[in-house]
């Protein structure tokens, strides 16, 4: 059952793509305009890649960071970071998840190292 999670969050690191709404509300009084700011970002990950290491794997993915928590899966993830002027009051963002795929490994991932 584990494997089946641990796969699952993967994948949805892995394979997902997300789409950012953004919008800008002035302030009160202001009532110019109101701005908005819709982004679509999406990831990519056509080269997955699986290293052995004694009784762990490692998933490895070119462009990507990895989680260091002592003890737990080191997972490989991808940030995006957006800069908004100073004041920019964010009322949503919607993130959607599509093409989901499941990767079978044999073994356990790798944990982070502890410190």
């Amino acid at each position: 059952m584990r494997k089946i999670v641990v796969s699952a969050a993967i994948l949805v690191f892995l394979f997902s793509g997300a789409l950012a709404g953004v919008v800008n509300i002035p302030a009160s009084g202001d009532n110019d305009s109101v701005q908005s700011m819709s982004r679509e970002i999406e990831f990519s990950f056509p080269d997955v890649s699986t290293y052995e290491s004694g009784d762990y794997e490692k998933i490895a993915i070119d462009g990507c960071s990895y989680t260091y928590k002592a003890s737990y899966p080191s997972m490989p993830y991808k940030s995006e970071v957006l800069t908004f002027p100073f004041g920019t009051k964010i009322e949503s963002i919607d993130v959607k998840v599509d093409n989901i795929q499941i990767m079978h490994i044999g073994k356990k991932i790798i944990p982070a190292a502890e410190p």
